[in-house]
C-alpha cells in the first residue's frame, strides 16, 4: 500500500474524494465494488484498482450509513 498521507475525506451525491497535499483521489460511486468497516477506518475496492485503499481515522459505520443514504438519492 502506498501512504497518501493525512487529508480529508468528501462524500458528495456522485463521488467519493480524498484531498491530500501530495495527491488527491475521486472515485465516482459506479465505481465501488466494495467497502469493508473497521473500528478505525474503512477499506475501498473500486472496479479496476490493482491496490487497496484504506482511510482510517473516523467512524466508519458513519461514513457507510451516510454511503447508504446517498445511494437512495
Amino acid at each position: 500500500m502506498d501512504n497518501l498521507g493525512i487529508g480529508s475525506l468528501y462524500l458528495t451525491n456522485k463521488n467519493l474524494i480524498f484531498s491530500a497535499p501530495t495527491k488527491a483521489v475521486k472515485i465516482p460511486y459506479s465505481k465501488l465494488i466494495g467497502l469493508t468497516p473497521y473500528s478505525d477506518g474503512i477499506e475501498i475496492l473500486k472496479d479496476g484498482a490493482t491496490k487497496r485503499m484504506v482511510m482510517q481515522g473516523f467512524d466508519s459505520w458513519f461514513i457507510m450509513n451516510l454511503l447508504s443514504l446517498i445511494s437512495h438519492l
